[in-house]
């Protein structure tokens, strides 16, 4: 069979080479060939014109050893149609090579490739792939996320391989100092994303340099670094009027000057992220409320913020995303406040505000309609919140009411049936609800996740086991 499968294929490559060189030939030639093209191996193929063209494309398909080809040939309808497939044996001339395949293609290949394969295995294979691997295009995203042997040097080298480098990402790279940021900076003239979270070794000479050579920037994460100061946040603003993105959390050294400057300088700002600046306090809200009125993102976790600056937020009629956990002065009165102006709230953080109640829960479960997560840890609530959740949201997906300890059994399963899109709930340390209610719930309701110390304990060993740990004591019971 393989013998006459490598015949026939032969007659089939000969018949392309015949019609390509001989532009007339007499009929009964003609008809010579097409019989012997027809006299094929069983195997499928089907003919059909093809949209772009008057011929028609013959597929064939001759076990595993197949390449295909461009070659022309008569078909029994009387087109020129392409042979699609034709066995490796009879064309070895035809294969293809991967340095083949269009500059683009490869391209968008070597994308997909990590770090440390474009930078150690590439440039091994050949002269042109080495090449290819410095190409500009791959390198407008430097992505050096948790690289902590980055030095100055390495990043100042693959900096300059495109003279339009977009975003780079140094996060947690703590043998990267000042001169290399700033040389970064000096370098990448047209950056959009930049994110130093936890190189807790920079300092404002980083970021003023950062300010005054990058312009277009969009995105700025400086998250944990202990050292910036006003200063260097007052450069910014004067300098990157188009920042969008400026997360500052856990800066325990940034004031209310330096937000203030912020909402001067940069009206475009959507989100900001101020999670534990503990010198934040209302004094800076009036300029950054005024000044960045597209604001859809606001963190101010632990802030030192009253009821007066809480009363600011009511401007932002485009807020989407709201975390005011762990503020004292956070009640009832000022959230209501702020769910009656911002219709837009999709995300509410609220954990850690022991003087929220029942009645502010079902005031947002009754004037919020988008609301897809809320996060009520450790607040004043009983059964009732989750029941008026349940019979007035229609569209939260997260709710965690873990430490509330008057939640029990009735409420978690109240919710559970009338809220269709909740799919996660916290119930951490809700102390009566019990295990065997906590199975009845994860039985009854699979579409929700609960979370639970029992529950969390139990899916951390079934994972342990998965990837292959044993674990042979008893289950676990808290």
């Amino acid at each position: 069979m393989e013998k006459q499968t490598n015949q026939s294929t032969s007659v089939a490559v000969e018949e392309c080479q015949a019609v390509q060189k001989t532009p007339t030939i007499n009929h009964s030639t003609r008809k010579k060939r097409r019989s012997l093209f027809h006299r094929d191996i069983k195997t499928k193929r089907r003919c059909h014109r093809s949209p772009e063209s008057d011929g028609c494309t013959d597929e064939r398909n001759v076990g595993d050893s197949i390449v295909v080809t461009r070659e022309m040939v008569k078909c029994g309808k009387g087109h020129t149609c392409d042979l699609a497939f034709l066995p490796t044996s009879a064309v070895d001339r035809h294969k293809l090579h991967i340095d083949s395949l269009p500059h683009s293609i490869l391209l968008h290949i070597f994308r997909c490739l990590s770090l440390h394969d474009l930078l150690r295995r590439v440039c091994l294979v050949s002269k042109h792939w080495r090449d290819m691997g410095r190409d500009p295009d791959l390198w407008r995203v430097v992505n050096l996320k948790g690289q902590n042997k980055v030095t100055d040097d390495v990043i100042r080298r693959l900096t300059s391989y495109s003279h339009n480098v977009l975003w780079v990402d140094v996060t947690d790279s703590r043998l990267v100092t000042n001169e290399g940021i700033s040389l970064v900076a000096k370098q990448c003239s047209q950056l959009r994303v930049l994110k130093l979270i936890r190189c807790l070794q920079l300092t404002d000479q980083a970021f003023t340099s950062i300010a005054a050579n990058c312009p277009h920037l969009t995105t700025l994460c400086l998250d944990v670094c202990f050292a910036l100061t006003d200063t260097a946040l007052e450069k910014m603003a004067s300098g990157c009027h188009k920042l969008q993105v400026l997360c500052l959390n856990q800066c325990s050294k940034v004031t209310d000057a330096g937000v203030k400057a912020i909402g001067k300088g940069c009206p475009d700002l959507k989100t900001l992220s101020l999670d534990q600046c503990v010198k934040v306090s209302d004094g800076c809200l009036p300029d950054l409320v005024g000044g960045c009125p597209q604001l859809e993102v606001l963190k101010c976790m632990k802030c030192d913020l009253t009821t007066r600056g809480l009363a600011q937020f009511t401007q932002l009629s485009q807020l989407r995303v709201l975390e005011v956990s762990q503020i004292a002065s956070v009640n009832n009165e000022s959230v209501m406040k702020i769910v009656r102006n911002c219709r837009h709230l999709e995300s509410l953080d609220l954990s850690l505000c022991t003087s929220i109640t029942d009645v502010c829960v079902d005031f947002i479960a009754r004037n919020v309609h988008n609301l897809r997560s809320l996060h009520l840890v450790s607040c004043s609530l009983t059964d009732q919140a989750l029941i008026s959740l349940g019979a007035h949201s229609r569209t939260i997906e997260t709710l965690d009411v873990g430490w509330c300890e008057r939640i029990t059994a009735q409420g978690a399963i109240k919710i559970s049936e009338t809220c269709p899109t909740l799919q996660y709930l916290g119930l951490m340390r809700c102390d009566l609800i019990t295990i065997a209610m906590m199975e009845l719930l994860v039985e009854k309701f699979p579409r929700v996740k609960y979370s639970t110390m029992w529950l969390d304990c139990n899916r951390l060993i079934r994972m342990a086991r998965s990837q292959g740990f044993v674990h042979s004591a008893p289950s676990l019971r808290i």
